[in-house]
């Protein structure tokens, strides 16, 4: 499962260093993040299914620079 694969902590504060966060939501996913990796995930997942391409943009971009390779792999082939 996506959820389980994904380090949205390391996406997130990617995202947050690129001003695609806003401080708030960073916080909220790094709060998650530390007890519940997995819901942490599927909140990032969540945000990235309702924002514009720009911000799936830089997701995916995140998680390059974040080796993680095969979440990113996985997301460009099978889709979200």
């Amino acid at each position: 499962m996506l959820s389980e694969k994904l380090d949205a902590g390391k996406a997130a504060r990617q995202l947050y260093q690129r001003g695609a966060l806003i401080k708030k939501e960073f916080e909220e996913i790094q709060r998650i993040s530390s007890d519940l990796p997995s819901r942490a995930a599927e909140e990032l997942l969540g945000m990235v299914l309702t924002q514009t391409e720009e911000f799936y943009d830089c997701f995916l971009d995140s998680l390059m620079k974040t080796d993680q390779l095969e979440v990113h792999q996985w997301i460009v082939l099978e889709g979200m």
